[in-house]
This record gives structure tokens, C-alpha cells and sequence, in this order.
């Protein structure tokens, strides 16, 4: 039904009785709706957007606000069909970022993305960053800069930087991330605690071997340990206080 006004039809309404003719021949054969098919309908609604001086967006809302365009997303491989329906909260996350990302993305841009593990399965965190490296061919010459708290995220990401000693300050990474644990991830990039971490058996040893033998080779690997057990050490782990202090006066000395 179109609406009159003192000015005439209104325009989503003229645009909804131009384009509900086709919208309803569409769904009488639904078997027929193939890519071309909707790639020709979605044709036909910005053309009849354009006359009735209608924002292609609004227009969609309105057919969907009366019920008139009803979509249902399948993603099929092989002979496996699945409603987007009946994904999970964080496969619809992933598919949202990876949408966004394809239609915006444009040579030489520079894309933001803040925890984007928020929501999903350690599974679906690791297949972040394989997903936007594939989205993103390097031809384009751009650059995705991921601020995260997940091991899952950083494993696959080709530079790494972690907090420095001053906030908001950051440093490079130096040491590959590709194939290490979560443990090790979360040890040595994030500086967390992790209870029976063999990382802090392997730091703690290394600086009691340098407190024994000092050696000037050792010194860049032995700050990276006495940094990362910095950050574990506190007064339930008097162990490891005692050795930190050893090893600052051992340092102190090859200077």
C-alpha cells in the first residue's frame, strides 16, 4: 500500500511497490535462486533505489521491517548445508570481522582490530590470524595491527610486540612465536603466571648457571630470563627473589 502525503507518495513506499513484484516472484520459486539470480535482484533494488531517491540501506530495512525480505544465510561445502542460524555466537563473530574486513578493505590501509578472540573457542582464536592474512594479500601492501591477550592469537602473527617497562610503551618480540605452547605464549610474551611452567624452571636455571659461572656472552639472554621472572617473582616465591637479586649483583660486575 502506498502512503500519500500532502507532497505525494512517500518515497520507501514508492521503492517497496517497485520492488515487491520481483521480491515476490523470487519467493514463489525459491529452488531458483542461485547467485545470478540474487545478484540480478540486488541489482534491481539499488536501480529502484536510485529513482525514488531512496539509501539502498533504508530501503532494505523497510522491506525487512514489513516482513517483506526475509534472508537466511546457508554456507554450503560439499554436501554440507549450514544456516547461519545455527551458528554458534563465535563462528557469527568471525564471519561478521571477515565480512567487514572484505568490503572495506583498500590498498595500503591500515586496520585495527581489538581482541578479536573475545567470544570464541581456542580453536576459532587460532584461526584469526590465517583467516585475515588470507583476506589481506600482500599486493595490497596493508598492515593489520591485532591488540590481544590470547597465546591462540599470537602463535600465528609474523611480529609480536609486548609491554615494555615503561606504560604504554611496547617492544619488539624478538624471539619466533610460530610452534611455541601456550605456556611458553603466555610466559614469555605476556608475562603471566603459570603454575608448573617449565619456562620458569629453565629462566631460574639459566641465572643460577651465570651467578656460578658469569660469562659477558650471556648477559643479553640472562636479562630476557631475569625480566620474565620479574614479572612471576613476589614474597611467596622468596626462591626466586634471592636469585634475581644475586644475578642484578653478578650483572652489576660485568659492566
Amino acid at each position: 500500500m502506498v502512503q500519500e502525503t500532502k507532497l505525494g507518495p512517500r518515497p520507501l513506499d514508492l521503492f517497496e511497490a517497485a520492488v515487491l513484484p520481483l521480491l515476490r516472484e523470487m519467493r514463489a520459486e525459491p529452488s531458483k535462486l542461485d547467485l545470478d539470480a540474487w545478484h540480478y535482484f540486488m541489482g534491481e533494488i539499488e536501480s529502484s533505489a536510485q529513482k525514488c531517491e531512496v539509501d539502498m540501506a533504508d530501503g532494505i530495512a523497510h522491506l525487512r521491517k514489513r516482513g517483506e525480505l526475509v534472508a537466511n544465510l546457508v554456507f554450503t561445502q560439499g554436501t554440507r548445508h549450514d544456516s547461519v542460524s545455527g551458528l554458534s555466537a563465535g563462528q557469527l563473530l568471525v564471519i561478521s570481522l571477515a565480512a567487514r574486513l572484505a568490503a572495506h578493505i583498500a590498498p595500503d590501509s591500515l586496520v585495527l582490530i581489538d581482541e578479536p578472540e573475545i567470544g570464541l573457542h581456542p580453536t576459532w582464536q587460532s584461526a584469526v590470524a590465517p583467516l585475515l592474512r588470507a583476506l589481506v594479500p600482500k599486493d595490497l601492501e596493508s598492515h593489520i595491527v591485532i591488540a590481544t591477550h590470547s597465546p591462540h592469537v599470537v602463535v600465528d602473527a609474523d611480529d609480536v610486540l609486548s609491554s615494555g617497562e615503561q606504560w604504554g610503551r611496547f617492544e619488539p618480540f624478538e624471539e619466533a612465536v610460530g610452534g611455541r605452547s601456550v605456556e611458553n605464549i603466555l610466559y614469555r610474551v605476556f608475562g603471566a603466571r603459570v603454575v608448573g611452567n617449565t619456562e620458569v624452571e629453565e629462566d631460574l636455571t639459566l641465572l643460577a648457571s651465570f651467578i656460578a659461572e658469569p660469562s659477558e656472552a650471556r648477559v643479553s639472554e640472562v636479562r630476557l630470563a631475569q625480566k620474565r621472572l620479574q614479572g612471576v617473582a613476589n614474597e611467596e616465591t622468596p626462591l626466586v627473589q634471592d636469585i634475581l637479586r644475586e644475578v642484578e649483583m653478578e650483572l652489576e660486575r660485568t659492566r
